[in-house]
């Protein structure tokens, strides 16, 4: 698609540009995603939202400190998104710091209003650095109501610290949000067996099933010639299961030996050969 832009002269398109930002941004090429913004000649706020999140999410957050200056230097105000990305880029690189600084200047210096995605970043934020006094005292004072979104951040760090005590007050606030919410059921049914605490572990099962709660199942889709599979841990109903657990089994031998490069026979449905890759 880049290079159908490209050929095509739409290259200089500021929205095309901005959404193959975030393509590469998304897709693990931040490099490319860079390029392509340093190459535009007209950058507006979402451009520059954009590549702040692009290096926010692969955890680069003084890179992208570094850009929301350069912003500002432009002349480019800021939004309610570009602040989203520069606290986001914050709590993924734990700049607990840089973090309240920014936030505090939202209604200061930009005359934005903080909105609740703004709050549930700095939960995450306060909460990443394992403050959950600080991180309870700022939920206290937010204007609105939190909502699970704010409490799930704070059941999120919790679990990291291990720290059972604050998983138990979010989780009982979730739940009167959102009383089938299965996912905090599960984290802190986890959080008591990895503590030792089997009774209580039990004790959330057993509520679980009560209320007709069903953990949902994880799966993995693989496109291939136009067919979809799709995978769960441990099941072997696919029809070329031996297959792919033999070439994983190779695999597994090879990183737990420490090999640089493995050779694996595949076969290929077009052309019909057995080819070594």
């Amino acid at each position: 698609m880049h290079g159908y832009v490209v050929k095509c002269g739409h290259i200089s398109n500021e929205f095309i540009s901005n959404s193959m930002i975030y393509v590469y941004a998304k897709c693990g090429d931040i490099t490319a995603a860079r390029s392509i913004f340093d190459g535009m000649v007209s950058k507006g706020v979402v451009s520059w939202n954009v590549i702040i999140m692009g290096y926010a999410i692969h955890g680069c957050g003084e890179i992208a400190l570094q850009l929301f200056s350069e912003m500002i230097e432009n002349g480019i105000q800021p939004n309610r998104g570009t602040i989203f990305s520069v606290l986001s880029a914050c709590s993924i690189a734990g700049l607990v710091e840089e973090g309240m600084m920014y936030f505090d200047s939202m209604t200061r210096d930009y005359n934005i209003e903080p909105q609740i995605e703004h709050y549930g970043c700095m939960v995450d934020l306060i909460g990443r650095s394992g403050d959950f006094v600080e991180a309870k005292t700022f939920i206290s004072r937010m204007p609105m109501v939190p909502t699970s979104r704010i409490w799930g951040s704070l059941l999120n760090a919790s679990r990291h610290y291990g720290d059972i005590e604050t998983a138990e007050f979010a989780v009982e606030h979730i739940l009167q949000l959102e009383h089938d919410n299965t996912g905090c059921h599960v984290l802190i049914s986890n959080m008591y067996v990895e503590a030792g605490r089997m009774e209580d572990a039990e004790r959330v099962r057993s509520l679980m099933r009560r209320e007709g709660l069903q953990r949902t199942t994880a799966q993995s889709s693989v496109e291939l010639h136009c067919e979809t599979h799709q995978f769960v841990n441990g099941d072997r109903s696919h029809a070329q299961t031996s297959t792919v657990y033999a070439v994983l089994g190779i695999l597994s031998n090879a990183i737990g030996e420490g090999r640089q490069r493995v050779r694996i026979t595949v076969f290929r449905p077009a052309p019909k050969r057995w080819r070594t890759e």
